[in-house]
């Protein structure tokens, strides 16, 4: 990773950086590295997207002397702020563009949907859980497992998009994470990697994170109100926890991006996007 994206990761864990200091920053102008003679390209940002974007650049076929890297996670922020500086050529976002975001010039391209799902610990005994009973768990209500054990509970920090699909789709959630994050009432991560390697570590830890995730870790996921979290039951709209993905950009696209957004559309590229566990979307 080079030093300005290195800089950009340590901007996500300041608070300035998560209130949005990325939006305030008018798009950038074109490059002139943007042509035919730049040879390494960067696509970045939101770890939601980061499992999707690698299987597909592992089947996508470069140009001799091209080169296509993908950084950890950045968040969405940081994505579109790497975009805007010029150190990203197309950022990956789990949230749609803000207004402000849109009137920079920034624009958008929606390729796929992420189920969100209920990762447990090493131990747990239990294998759904309700709506209610996430209340309780993130408002302190409910704090040991069916076997008595405790629970440890984990969350994304407050502008991660896992906490905005939460707080649209559970009813009474909002308010349980803004208490919950004035209190710093439990542990929070920065990345979806960090998260998913603490949960996979931790006896007893919950969290949420992405339906991909398992192919990072081995991650047993739990019911939501009975149902499982699958593509299909996504598709379907029996499970209701899901992101949609984002490419970002402004301006004309670099012919190598153009092309790599084209092959996400591709038939090629849908079937890369449900082997990641994620339901490809329509152009």
């Amino acid at each position: 990773m080079n030093t300005w994206l290195t800089s950009v990761f340590a901007c996500i864990l300041s608070a300035s950086f998560l209130a949005g200091c990325a939006s305030e920053r008018p798009a950038a102008a074109p490059s002139a590295t943007t042509g035919a003679d730049k040879t390494t390209f960067t696509i970045g940002g939101s770890g939601s997207n980061l499992t999707v974007t690698r299987q597909l650049l592992s089947a996508f076929t470069l140009p001799d002397g091209k080169t296509i890297t993908v950084p950890d996670s950045l968040g969405s922020g940081g994505g579109i702020a790497g975009f805007q500086q010029g150190a990203i050529d197309l950022a990956l976002t789990s949230r749609p563009l803000t207004p402000a975001e849109k009137q920079s010039g920034l624009q958008e391209i929606p390729y796929a949907k992420s189920g969100l799902a209920v990762a447990v610990g090493p131990n747990v005994p239990d294998k759904n859980l309700s709506f209610k009973e996430l209340i309780q768990i993130y408002n302190g209500e409910k704090t040991t497992w069916s076997d008595g054990s405790d629970i440890i509970v984990f969350l994304m920090y407050e502008k991660d998009s896992t906490n905005e699909v939460l707080a649209a789709v559970i009813p009474g959630f909002q308010s349980i994470l803004a208490d919950a994050f004035r209190q710093h009432r439990w542990q929070v991560f920065y990345t979806q990697q960090a998260q998913e390697e603490a949960l996979s570590k931790t006896s007893g830890a919950v969290g949420f994170t992405n339906l991909s995730a398992e192919q990072n870790y081995p991650l047993p996921f739990l019911t939501i109100n009975g149902v499982e979290p699958t593509v299909q039951s996504i598709k379907s709209g029996s499970y209701p926890l899901y992101k949609t993905l984002y490419y970002v950009h402004s301006g004309a696209l670099p012919p190598l991006m153009r092309n790599f957004i084209d092959f996400t559309f591709s038939k090629r590229g849908k079937e890369l996007i449900e082997a990641a566990g994620c339901i490809p979307l329509e152009r």
